[in-house]
């Protein structure tokens, strides 16, 4: 992915992750932890994979982030592998630097929203 290159707040977002087991390290329990951090660098959010024992080579995973989630923003991923659900193996700051931006805003208001997220779609109202 380019430097320049935007992507919209109403695509979905995936980010795969691929990580390469010696195999004296096959039968290690691991997950991967993905965190996203804003333009500031304050977390916006942390997720992970379940923890699973390792018995292939090329182990990969995917974190799907639904379309209309994020806010407007610069973003910046740090990748970790993660053993026994405790200790980092590997911990990589920035892997992936991105800009989410809209498309078209369908409501009256044309400032920035606020906050890090738009859960619209996942908060419900009674009203």
């Amino acid at each position: 992915m380019g430097e320049n290159e935007v992507l919209y707040l109403d695509n979905p977002l995936n980010i795969q992750f691929r990580a390469w087991i010696k195999q004296k390290e096959m039968g290690r329990v691991i997950n991967f932890s993905l965190v996203i951090y804003n333009n500031e660098e304050v977390p916006i959010f942390n997720v992970s994979t379940i923890a699973k024992c390792i018995s292939e080579e090329v182990v990969e995973a995917v974190c799907h982030i639904p379309a209309n989630f994020m806010n407007d923003d610069h973003f910046s991923v740090r990748i970790l592998i993660v053993e026994d659900s405790s200790h980092a193996l590997c911990d990589l700051s920035s892997v992936i630097t991105f800009k989410l931006q809209e498309r078209i805003r369908d409501s009256n208001w044309h400032g920035k929203w606020i906050g890090a997220v738009r859960p619209t779609e996942y908060i419900k109202w009674t009203y």
